[in-house]
């Protein structure tokens, strides 16, 4: 009876192999680099304002790319806390999702921010304003950057370990436990042969 009762608590969607260290470490590094993304985004932003003439050579700052992949960060991040403490199917399916569009969104932020920091910011930046303002600038693009490729690399580990759980769970689910099948043959036959003894006793 045990293997049988253990067999209903893994159906029942305990999902226990999944790697909740893990999971809680990956959405850790999610969370923190969609705050920081976001605030050092919010920066730049000012920097620009302030520096209206030459808002138009700052495209990825104009779009404000560091501010909505940083909110995407931040949510496959939560989820993908709030999944390790209930382990709910439907949680799963969003971290996957949300860590989907977290890929995209990193993958665009660093192009955009890389690339104006690369192809002539800079040097256009000094023409205008020295260093001072042009090297706080650089600073915040590359920090966003960094915060790019930490949100990359832990929403592709987010993805991979929300998908192998929810993988495991569902070949667990058309899986049959021999054990309890075999356990159930042998009550319903024992049930059975009590019921001819007692027709013949009859």
């Amino acid at each position: 009876m045990a293997r049988g009762t253990n067999f209903k608590a893994t159906s029942s969607g305990d999902y226990p192999n999944m790697k909740v260290k893990h999971i809680r470490i990956f959405a850790a590094i999610c969370i923190a680099s969609g705050i920081v993304s976001i605030l050092l985004q919010f920066v730049a932003i000012l920097m620009v304002i302030a520096n209206n003439e030459y808002s138009n050579n700052f495209p990825s700052d104009n779009i404000g790319c560091g501010i909505w992949a940083g909110v995407l960060y931040l949510i496959a991040g939560s989820l993908g806390v709030a999944v390790t403490k209930t382990k709910k199917k439907r949680l799963l399916v969003a971290v996957v999702v949300i860590s989907s569009l977290s890929i995209f969104a990193s993958i665009v932020t660093f192009i955009l921010s890389s690339g104006v920091a690369i192809f002539g910011g800079y040097s256009s930046c000094l023409w205008r304003f020295g260093y001072t303002i042009c090297d706080a600038w650089l600073g915040l693009e590359w920090t966003i950057v960094t915060c790019s490729i930490l949100a990359l690399i832990s929403s592709i580990a987010l993805l991979i370990l929300a998908s192998g759980s929810l993988c495991t769970c569902c070949r667990k689910h058309e899986m049959r436990d021999p054990f309890s099948y075999i356990e159930a043959t042998n009550v319903g036959e024992r049930m059975a042969h009590r019921q001819l003894q007692f027709d013949d006793d009859l």
